[in-house]
């Protein structure tokens, strides 16, 4: 008896703790802002060996894929997702996962694209009008890019990035169907931004 009504206070003062680390959380995110969103754009997957090999030379108008960027700022109480990362802009990513875990960087990439990008077949349907399989994916930065980024606004979520990567998971799963002009990265990218700057501040 003795040992289970000590089990029973050590829970008890266990969640009081976490209610109270939230609330800690939850206040210092309201006097300061946890992040930056910026909103980028680059070429399609496939596409990038040409931008590379023309470099400057490669149109603007050609950079049309749309993503989002959040930099967590440092020295915050925030909960971060476990994300595979990638450094590289064109590599595919990975799903996204919100359970609990640290992540090395703390600037990440959030896009929405088809599951089989350079499938010529994927490139045909989509320009006739149809859907194919699209997937989100998450990657980690070395920092945020010089060109073609534009910041949107600060997030005073407590956890910007475990806020991402939930978002990610929902629209994979209710909005998985890729089709363009309907529900297409610039709609991801435009849903993404009005969530993390939801109670933020925008420019």
């Amino acid at each position: 008896m003795c040992e289970s009504k000590i089990q029973q206070q050590r829970q008890r003062q266990q969640q009081q703790q976490q209610h109270q680390q939230q609330q800690q959380q939850e206040v210092q995110a309201r006097l300061h802002p946890t992040g930056r969103v910026y909103l980028a754009t680059c070429p399609l997957v496939g596409w990038e060996p040409f931008a590379d090999a023309l470099g400057e030379r490669f149109p603007s108008a050609l950079h049309l894929h749309h993503f989002v960027i959040v930099e967590q700022l440092p020295g915050l109480l925030t909960t971060r997702g476990n994300w595979s990362s990638s450094s590289n802009s064109g590599d595919n990513g990975t799903p996204c996962s919100s359970s609990s875990s640290s992540m090395a960087g703390s600037v990440v990439a959030y896009d929405f694209l088809p599951l089989d990008a350079t499938s010529p077949l994927t490139a045909a349907v989509l320009l006739s009008g149809g859907g194919v399989p699209g997937t989100t994916r998450c990657r980690e930065l070395r920092a945020v890019p010089r060109q073609r980024c534009q910041l949107q606004g600060l997030t005073h979520l407590p956890g910007p990035l475990a806020a991402a990567a939930a978002f990610q998971q929902r629209y994979q799963a209710q909005h998985g169907r890729l089709q363009l002009l309907r529900n297409d990265c610039t709609h991801h990218s435009e849903r993404l931004v009005a969530l993390l700057l939801a109670g933020g501040s925008s420019l």
